[in-house]
């Protein structure tokens, strides 16, 4: 998606991300499902970067949790946390829920899910601060959620939480709904709470992927396999070479 993101080179696995400030080592230390339970279904293991941790865990099926990856930002101070399951399905919700319970720490959210097969339009930028400094008693609920998304043919716009100080928030009285929260939009932001958008080496790792073997009655009977994200793209529907800039229009 963005460059920081890695730009093509990921997409659209990286549709949906999680940005923990925090190291990888703390994140999978005290989060699911990189951290170890008693009794859990996933394991966790430890490569050097993303292309190579995706390659190790392949095949895939379309829309389904089979692995998430903990990335490391190069500084250290930041780890993102990407799922097998995006662009189909994903949720922002419950990796901030653990930002505030387990991890304790800031978190952006960020979705940018163009229309395509299997896919309904989404775009959603969430951001979790600390309350006092403290986030000890900090809350989902805390949050800022901007959300634009087609839900199952009726678009909806949603902006819940105090509106934070960099927002534009005329945009969020355009006409056409998907366009309230723009990709150029969600590049301010995620740039305003410190994400560095245009640094293309920004998550080199290491990484740490929680894998499991989804129960099949978790598997719908028609799942496509995947492999590779040209191949992800392709059951998708999206272009080839380029991130669609809007959410439904560029087909």
């Amino acid at each position: 998606m963005f460059p920081c993101l890695g730009g093509m080179r990921w997409w659209p696995l990286t549709a949906m991300a999680g940005i923990f400030h925090a190291p990888i080592d703390t994140v999978v230390r005290t989060a699911q499902p990189w951290k170890a339970t008693r009794g859990s279904s996933w394991r966790s293991l430890r490569h050097p970067d993303l292309d190579e941790a995706l390659g190790a865990h392949a095949p895939y099926l379309l829309g389904v949790e089979k692995a998430a990856f903990a990335v490391a930002s190069r500084d250290g101070k930041w780890t993102a946390a990407i799922s097998c399951a995006a662009p189909v399905r994903g949720d922002l919700q419950y990796l901030q829920a653990r930002a505030a319970y387990d991890v304790k720490c800031e978190f952006v959210g960020v979705e940018w899910v163009p229309a395509g097969h299997e896919v309904f339009a989404n775009a959603t930028f969430t951001h979790l601060q600390a309350s006092g400094g403290l986030f000890r008693r900090s809350r989902p609920a805390d949050a800022r959620w901007i959300q634009a998304s087609d839900q199952d043919g009726t678009w909806e716009f949603d902006a819940v939480g105090k509106p934070l100080p960099f927002e534009e928030p005329e945009r969020y009285t355009a006409r056409r709904k998907a366009d309230r929260l723009g990709l150029d939009l969600l590049g301010r932001y995620l740039a305003e709470v410190g994400v560095p958008v245009n640094d293309v080496s920004w998550l080199t790792g290491p990484v740490v992927a929680a894998v499991r073997q989804p129960h099949p009655s978790t598997v719908p009977p028609d799942a496509q396999p995947w492999s590779t994200l040209d191949a992800l793209r392709q059951l998708i529907g999206y272009p080839e070479d380029r991130i669609p800039n809007d959410l439904v229009r560029w087909r």
